[in-house]
């Protein structure tokens, strides 16, 4: 997949790929149900909606590398119990998308 994407492979090489396209908003649904199964208090309905838009940062990234910034910075904000200097770095990267 990634030769595809760089442009190594032509037309003729790729004929028998399949490539799975998901839609957004299909994405963004599934991923609510989830995260609505695991948390369903009212109290965490910011904290899902928050986590939902962390997602849709990163299925609107449009390169490799953005997705990869967005991931790290997804990954520092949700897995800190804390607020530490790499949250607020992560939360401001965020806010700047």
């Amino acid at each position: 997949m990634l030769k595809i994407l760089q442009g190594w492979k032509s037309m003729d090489n790729i004929r028998q790929v399949t490539f799975v396209c998901l839609c957004i908003a299909h994405m963004l649904q599934c991923i609510s149900r989830k995260l609505t199964r695991l948390a369903p208090g009212k109290k965490d309905k910011q904290r899902r909606q928050f986590t939902l838009t962390l997602f849709a940062f990163l299925a609107r990234s449009t390169s490799l590398e953005q997705a990869v910034d967005v991931y790290r910075h997804m990954f520092t904000m949700l897995r800190s119990e804390n607020r530490t200097a790499a949250t607020v770095r992560s939360e401001r990267f965020v806010a700047n998308c």
